[in-house]
């Protein structure tokens, strides 16, 4: 690392400690429960990596590239909730792009922070490595425009409107956000600049009611509704709103590829994996002949619905999104997943669950030891081998597509 050294600098007029700008950076990430960074050291990131060294309660974990780190990042933002990657300009946020670009994809909240080239190079455009050597210094910065949910150039006088902006933009959008900072600000004090933080975003209430009002009157004629949980449901914060809904109407429930190990596979309830075509038959003529879906958090995706071979009926599907739910063909908008499931669950149905018990693909283990190995053979032990609070990370492919129908344990 550089030798630079991260001080706080005293305000003349109150005789206090000011923050420098890469203090105040990591006070906001800490604030959030982040207590590893992770990332790849490069000479315009020292003064970044210098004042994390010798901050407390924040230590940086370095990758032997920054792709690999930023998949360390996209992994510890699935466990914990939000991380952050620190990179180097150009060469070293370009090398990222495919994992931010994946957690783009799949909604995961990553801080993306870039250690840029000196301020006063960047005014006088000059050709400075990890750069295209045309003075262009805000090339990465579009390219990271188009992948991310939100971008900005940090200085002291916008750092405490920008790096609050940017947290907030990843946690409601559940997707990755982009800083990046010149590498002599960093250790500058920060200007205080209060700006009022904008309301928690609420549900319309109207639009609310209204969309609840839908949901009972298709309730009110079903006999064969089911509850299908999909990824969002999981990057949103929602498996417990789910369960509490599935608990109250007391119906089946189906989960779908993208958002395995959203709901308890141990659950009463739980009929198994819809992925149309692909999978059990039972299932997909449960849902498929159901006269109520209640999808939520649904990603209608090629690879999430067997080549869309999933067929819902769309006058009968309740779609849940984050901040949107569609009722048959009916769109409510400004309407958030956790107000409509709550709603949903007070309007009081009550399912008569599964008839009989769920057979699951793998609870079998079938072949012996002199036996070819088959994939008939292997996944039922994998069921067998899992443990409660296991991580299972499956290759994107044939394996996956195997080790959805793997029955988990409880969460």
């Amino acid at each position: 690392m550089g030798t630079m050294t991260a001080v706080s600098s005293s305000n003349p007029q109150t005789g206090t400690a000011q923050k420098t700008l890469g203090q105040y950076l990591f006070d906001c990430l800490k604030l959030e429960g982040i207590t590893e960074i992770f990332g790849v050291a490069g000479d315009y990131n020292f003064t970044l990596l210098d004042t994390l060294e010798r901050y407390n309660g924040v230590r940086f974990i370095s990758g032997r590239n920054e792709l690999n780190s930023g998949y360390a990042a996209d992994g510890y933002a699935r466990i914990k909730g939000l991380s952050a990657l620190i990179t180097t300009f150009g060469v070293g946020e370009l090398s990222a792009c495919n994992a931010i670009a994946g957690a783009n994809s799949e909604h995961v909240p990553l801080i993306h922070i870039v250690g840029a080239p000196p301020e006063k190079d960047q005014q006088e455009h000059k050709l400075m490595h990890h750069t295209l050597m045309n003075g262009n210094f805000d090339v990465f910065h579009k390219v990271y425009e188009l992948i991310t949910a939100y971008t900005a150039v940090l200085t002291p006088e916008n750092a405490e409107i920008e790096i609050p902006a940017a947290i907030r933009m990843a946690k409601e959008k559940k997707k990755p956000v982009y800083l990046v900072v010149a590498n002599d600000l960093v250790t500058k004090p920060i200007i205080a600049r209060r700006e009022p933080i904008p309301p928690h975003p609420t549900s319309n209430l109207k639009t609310l009611q209204a969309a609840t009002e839908h949901v009972r009157q298709l309730l009110e004629h079903a006999q064969r509704p089911v509850i299908l949980v999909d990824v969002k449901t999981m990057r949103f914060g929602l498996e417990t709103a789910v369960r509490q809904l599935a608990d109250a109407m007391n119906v089946p429930v189906a989960t779908m590829m993208f958002g395995k190990g959203a709901f308890d596979e141990t659950h009463p309830n739980y009929m198994g994996m819809y992925g149309g075509s692909f999978g059990s038959s039972e299932v997909q003529t449960m849902v498929e002949h159901a006269d109520c879906v209640i999808a939520v958090g649904m990603v209608w995706a090629d690879n999430n619905t067997a080549n869309f071979t999933a067929k819902l009926n769309p006058l009968v599907t309740v779609d849940i999104q984050p901040d949107m739910v569609k009722v048959a063909e009916a769109e409510y908008p400004n309407v958030f997943a956790a107000d409509i499931l709550l709603a949903v669950q007070k309007v009081r149905y009550r399912g008569q669950g599964l008839a009989g018990k769920t057979k699951f693909p793998y609870d079998q283990i079938t072949g012996g030891i002199d036996e070819p190995l088959t994939a008939a053979i292997y996944y039922p032990r994998f069921q067998q081998m899992l443990k409660e609070g296991d991580i299972v990370i499956a290759e994107t492919g044939t394996f996956y597509n195997g080790m959805a129908q793997v029955r988990l344990r409880a969460m």
